[in-house]
């Protein structure tokens, strides 16, 4: 009897609770189900809204329903629902209208094409004929959303809309953007048409600077598809190289900086998730199953838990399926759709960097925004915004309070407070015509005179013996006082120097410093001996 109690208990809080726990390499991973496994086909989510279709089978008679998260039933019947901003356009029978997202009309369900002109202008036409989206006859009215009034009759005429596809087409082929570096964006150039046996993708920042040369991983066998397909909140390039899941195909994920994490053979990459999580299928040939990974590329749903995930931007049945939330993931299992979220992570720094890491941050020298990059090269903005907090852990104020009075360099890229104040100071001087360049990554000898000037602004002694470096020859002119000087300060109850080697009495002053490096720097700049 007693049995029978605890597992009737297991059994109810396993259905009560929302949160479900999936097994996971040997952990266990959670996630939370926010509209349970019950609808056909979720087509799009905005807010705490979402749209289900009647039938997961597209047909032209299919209709439509607008629900909230917690089930309730807002509009049913419809033959389109679609989100637009703040704005609700549906579609009743043969007409279409606007709605507001608490339900009120606003232009009346009386045309027959509806699209939005701007954030608070919709166009309405009045169709005699009707042809297709992009192409009509009829008298055409520009509604204020906000009025819902008809602002201006725009007449009759011909709205069909006219696209230049191949400059389109040849703009794609040589460059174009990702949201994968930063808020600074990355660039890519393809070098060939993406069908060639050689094809490939360079990645530059804003700066100019490569961020990423694809050709060392592509395949240079006849249809080899090497290409660098999108960017997902500031995290990730990916590419892979091969067709299909040919045995000798490979598929990698980048940081947004160029740093391999994750390569699989055969699999699949479907996206990108919130920045946090990558979505693939397949290990083999043979299984084509979809999980989720993690952004160290552990697994966290394994193969088997759903049988699809939509997210961010993707098609079904002909239907955009499109969030406003990256965090909502659009879920199905045996033919029935829900919505989960994932929790939210950070990529942790090395272990090795993990204890000074914690106390950087706990002291609060590295920017939020700056820690999800740990293990990636850090900037020469970032770096002079951790040090302007390390000065105010020290002296009680910021670079920019101690810099004022002071004249600053008028830097042409970069407004950044925080880098005009090391300006001021001496700290920086640009890199020429005056340029900063803010989201170049810093290497290892600016990194050092930068710290060097810092440290004498702060009249820190050089309390350390002079130390030669076997890469000596490789050190820049300019950047010799600086590296000797930091080999020279002191830090902590250790007296571990501020900036040293990496081994083999290497300073390998052209390499770039990380972030975690950079973290640890500043800890120990706060932690001179005096």
């Amino acid at each position: 009897m007693k049995k029978k109690v605890i597992i009737l208990c297991i059994i109810l809080v396993l259905i009560l609770n929302p949160t479900i726990c999936a097994a996971a390499t040997g952990e266990d991973t959670t996630y939370n189900v926010i509209v349970p496994l019950k609808y056909d086909c979720i087509s799009s989510i905005n807010g705490d809204m979402f749209i289900t279709q009647d039938s997961e089978i597209f047909s032209h008679d299919l209709l439509y329903s607008l629900c909230r998260f917690d089930g309730t039933q807002l509009l049913s019947g419809m033959q389109e629902i679609s989100f637009s901003g703040k704005y609700l356009l549906v579609k009743e029978g043969e007409n279409m209208g606007v709605y507001s997202r608490d339900l009120k009309l606003i232009v009346p369900v009386y045309y027959k094409y509806i699209f939005m002109k701007d954030a608070t202008h919709c166009i309405a036409i009045d169709g005699k004929e009707f042809l297709r989206p992009g192409s009509w006859w009829g008298d055409m009215y520009l509604f204020d959303l906000i009025t819902g009034q008809i602002s201006e009759k725009l007449g009759y005429g011909d709205g069909s809309e006219y696209m230049d596809y191949e400059a389109s087409q040849k703009l794609l082929s040589e460059q174009w953007r990702l949201d994968a570096g930063g808020s600074a964006g990355v660039s890519v150039s393809m070098n060939g048409d993406g069908w060639e046996p050689v094809s490939y993708c360079k990645a530059y920042n804003d700066d100019g600077q490569l961020l990423l040369d694809f050709l060392p991983y592509c395949a240079t066998w006849d249809a080899a598809y090497n290409q660098l397909y999108s960017g997902c909140s500031g995290l990730f390039l990916y590419g892979y190289n091969g067709s299909g899941k040919l045995p000798n195909s490979m598929n990698y994920i980048f940081t947004g900086r160029g740093r391999l994490i994750a390569q699989q053979p055969y699999a699949s990459f479907l996206g990108l998730i919130g920045g946090k999580y990558i979505c693939a299928y397949g290990n083999d040939i043979f299984n084509t199953e979809s999980y989720i990974m993690d952004r160290d590329g552990k697994t966290v749903i394994p193969k088997g838990t759903f049988d699809n995930y939509i997210f961010n931007y993707t098609l079904s049945g002909q239907r955009s399926i499109i969030s406003d939330n990256d965090d909502y993931i659009v879920v199905s299992k045996d033919g029935k759709y829900g919505i989960i979220t994932l929790p939210d992570i950070q990529l942790p720094p090395s272990k090795w960097a993990e204890a000074e890491v914690a106390e950087a941050v706990d002291k609060n020298l590295v920017p939020e925004d700056i820690q999800i990059w740990w293990k990636d090269s850090c900037t020469r903005e970032e770096f002079c915004r951790m040090l302007s907090l390390s000065v105010k852990e020290i002296k009680g104020k910021t670079l920019a309070e101690l810099s004022s009075g002071e004249d600053a360099l008028n830097f042409s890229d970069c407004d950044n407070p925080d880098v005009l104040a090391a300006s001021a100071l001496g700290i920086v001087n640009g890199i020429g015509n005056e340029r900063f360049a803010p989201n170049r990554f810093i290497t290892r000898e600016q990194a050092a005179t930068m710290l060097a000037r810092a440290a004498a602004v702060l009249d820190t002694p050089l309390a350390g013996n002079s130390i030669s470096f076997a890469d000596e020859d490789q050190i820049s002119d300019w950047a010799r006082a600086g590296i000797y000087a930091v080999s020279r300060i002191l830090c902590g109850d250790a007296k571990t120097p501020l900036m040293q080697g990496v081994g083999s009495n290497m300073f390998t002053p052209q390499d770039y410093y990380t972030v975690e490096q950079s973290a640890i720097t500043m800890l120990r700049l706060t932690e001179v001996v005096k």
